[in-house]
Formats: structure tokens, sequence, C-alpha cells
């Protein structure tokens, strides 16, 4: 008695067998096929993901490149901090230290703060005039024979400051303190 299942299985194997060659491509001796490994992600989707991953990276680099630099300013009673800088209180709105600084309230309510100092080995001069409600100030630098102007606008915990040739700076601060300093260039 023959078995037609194992019979069927046995005419399959022996013609899968019969096709079967110890010689590569070309005669060489070898395997007919080659055995490749099984991936999870497979060449395609591990290019794919390395991909993505490259681009994801490379847009969180023009982000950070984009954004805009920020400088921490604080005014209490007797400092006036920018950045590393720092000036102590010598007189009424006059500081002095690492630069120079002096604040006054004009008569109809604007805030004049004028400031000198050395940035990398260059004096400057800024002047920025408060307005009255203390939602922006209009700023000018001299910077050797240069000027440079900018306009300061009050968000929440600090200002956008936008130089006349277009580059912004994030100003931290708790209150709307004046920054008559070239900061963030």
């Amino acid at each position: 008695m023959t078995d037609p299942i194992a019979d069927g299985l046995a005419d399959a194997l022996h013609r899968r067998l019969s096709g079967a060659s110890l010689l590569g491509p070309g005669g060489q001796p070898g395997v007919g096929h080659r055995l490749a490994p099984r991936r999870p992600w497979g060449r395609r989707g591990l290019r794919a993901l390395m991909a993505g991953v490259a681009v994801g990276t490379g847009a969180a680099g023009v982000i950070l490149a984009l954004s805009p630099p920020a400088v921490t300013v604080r005014m209490t009673a007797s400092q006036y901090q920018v950045g590393q800088a720092s000036l102590r209180l010598v007189s009424a709105g006059q500081f002095s230290g690492d630069g120079a600084l002096v604040v006054r309230e004009q008569a109809d309510g604007t805030l004049l703060a004028a400031g000198d100092a050395v940035l990398a080995g260059m004096e400057f001069s800024g002047l920025c005039l408060e307005n009255r409600d203390r939602s922006s100030e209009q700023c000018m630098f001299e910077v050797g024979a240069r000027s440079l102007g900018a306009l300061d606008t009050w968000t929440s915990g600090g200002w956008q400051r936008r130089y006349d040739d277009g580059d912004v700076v994030r100003i931290t601060a708790a209150s709307p303190v004046p920054v008559p300093f070239l900061v963030g260039r």
C-alpha cells in the first residue's frame, strides 16, 4: 500500500532537489542561491529610517540656527546686569563697572537710557528711548564710524530686538528695563 500524500511529498522533494546544484553562477563551487539573513527592517526600511533621522536632525539644526540668540538683563536698585557684564549704582540713575549706564525718566513719562562699553575691543555707545507704557523702545548705536538702529518690543518675559540689518535677538528680563547696549551680535 502506498500513501498518496507521502508519495506526493516525496515527488515534490525529488523535483526540488533535482534542480539544486552545488555550483554557483559561472560554474564556480558554491551554493546556487544565497540565503540572506532575515532583517526585520529590511535594507529599504533601514535606509528609510536613516534618511528620516538625517532629515529630522537637519531640520532641528536649521531651527536652532534661525532662532534668535538670547541675552538676559536684570536691574535692581543697586545693580544693572546685561549678559555677563555687571554695573553697580554709583549715583541716582548712574551705573558703572563693565561699562557705563545713565537712566533718566523724562517729563513726558518716557525713559531715556544711554550706555557706553567696549565690546570685542571696540568702543560703542547706545541710546534708547522707551515709550511711556514701556511696550517698546527705539535704540541707536554707534560702533566706530558705523551707526545701527534697533526696535525693541516687549513681549511676556523680555524684549524682542530687531536690528536695522535684520538680526533678531531675544532679551529676557523680568520687567521692561532699558537696554542701550549692543547685545546678541
